[in-house]
């Protein structure tokens, strides 16, 4: 039997197109059409994840993220947002490793050390979320909010001197961030009594 490629393609587009306009359940019918003409079709199962994703409905997102990395194990983005799926359903374990395996595929993308380092901070392993905003940093030094998130994790560990240092740094880069502004003054206060 041969493949109608155009068809295949006119189905995934559709799923895409649905997702993109909110219609999660029409984009879900589009992409099992392109799977059932091509049942190895990464793409499709990546698009069906979204659009569960997007409908609150995380186990199919991550049964279809699963089958999109079974057929094509070398897209980051998969891993990213069947991350995402997991972390809602506060599986945080099996969201660190797929964060990790994006890592591997895309070590120079600073926002997977930065989404890494909040869910190591949610199971209170802080050096590790030292670590991953660190590396963040130095990947884009220029955020400062990579600077306060590392600044709470040094706070959550009682490391105040470390704490003032990246709030101090958050902000040189942004001047008028409230949110380091707020922060600093509060550990400033704590120090000082």
């Amino acid at each position: 039997m041969r493949l109608d490629s155009n068809l295949l393609n006119a189905h995934y587009n559709m799923g895409l197109t649905y997702n993109d306009m909110g219609e999660h359940d029409s984009a879900i019918t589009s992409f099992n059409r392109a799977i059932n003409l091509n049942p190895d079709y990464a793409n499709a199962y990546f698009g069906r994840g979204n659009a569960y994703y997007y409908n609150a409905d995380y186990d199919n997102a991550i049964t279809s993220y699963t089958q999109a990395i079974r057929l094509d194990p070398n897209v980051a983005g998969v891993y990213v947002n069947r991350s995402n799926a997991y972390y809602i359903k506060k599986d945080y374990d099996n969201a660190i490793a797929d964060y990790t395996q994006a890592i591997r595929l895309d070590p120079n993308d600073m926002f997977l050390y930065y989404n890494r380092a909040g869910l190591h901070y949610i199971k209170k392993d802080y050096d590790q979320a030292i670590s991953d905003l660190t590396e963040a940093i130095r990947l884009n030094p220029n955020i400062a909010e990579t600077y306060i998130n590392r600044g709470d994790v040094h706070s959550a560990k009682g490391n105040n001197a470390k704490a003032i240092a990246d709030y101090e740094t958050a902000l040189r880069i942004d001047p008028d961030n409230a949110e380091a502004k707020e922060k600093l003054g509060k550990i400033s206060g704590r120090v000082k009594q």
